[in-house]
């Protein structure tokens, strides 16, 4: 991907993405990726609503930092469309892709930070999930699309208006209190 990113027209840069190591971002992203990796390993009904609960987990944590729709996306589009491929095209069927993945997601929380690696885990995790959507998403991809919204879209997901009660409701379903209570530790 990085070979061909300029003929793409997808800039080569990334951006800042210092709120992913403040306490609150870091809740947020790993209840995503919690929600994420349970969207790989289901189907049906189980998936939308992984789906639906990833989507207000990402969502809300925008909300708390200005501008973190710009610069997370900017990174995603660099890095996490070329890890995107990586997986896509190194996987020899798709259980193996999906397997594989989830267990690579699952690591991402591992990490000590996850400023300028948490797209390697968003990209694949969010590409996967639109293909398995049934979407051509990638032709007329633009670096100003958004990966979490393109999968709400095609998935016609409505998140809630009132994003901050849902997500902490939602956070239960993924061991919230206790990712908080180890984040404030």
């Amino acid at each position: 991907f990085h070979r061909v990113q300029r003929e793409l027209k997808f800039p080569v840069a990334g951006a800042s993405n210092s709120h992913l190591d403040t306490e609150q971002g870091r809740v947020w992203l790993q209840l995503e990726w919690r929600a994420l990796r349970q969207a790989l390993t289901s189907k049906g009904k189980a998936r939308r609503l992984a789906l639906e609960d990833a989507l207000a987990f990402r969502r809300w944590r925008r909300s708390l930092f200005p501008q973190a729709d710009a610069s997370e996306r900017a990174l995603e589009m660099h890095e996490g469309l070329a890890e995107y491929t990586g997986f896509k095209l190194s996987a020899r069927s798709e259980r193996e892709l999906i397997d594989h993945l989830a267990r690579y997601v699952e690591q991402c929380a591992g990490r000590p930070t996850f400023v300028g690696n948490f797209a390697y885990c968003n990209g694949p995790a969010y590409g996967v999930l639109l293909d398995a959507a049934g979407a051509d998403w990638r032709k007329g991809l633009t670096p100003q699309d958004d990966l979490g919204e393109l999968l709400r879209r095609v998935s016609k997901i409505e998140l809630p208006t009132d994003l901050k009660a849902a997500a902490d409701r939602q956070a239960a379903r993924y061991d919230g209190a206790a990712l908080r209570a180890a984040e404030a530790e």
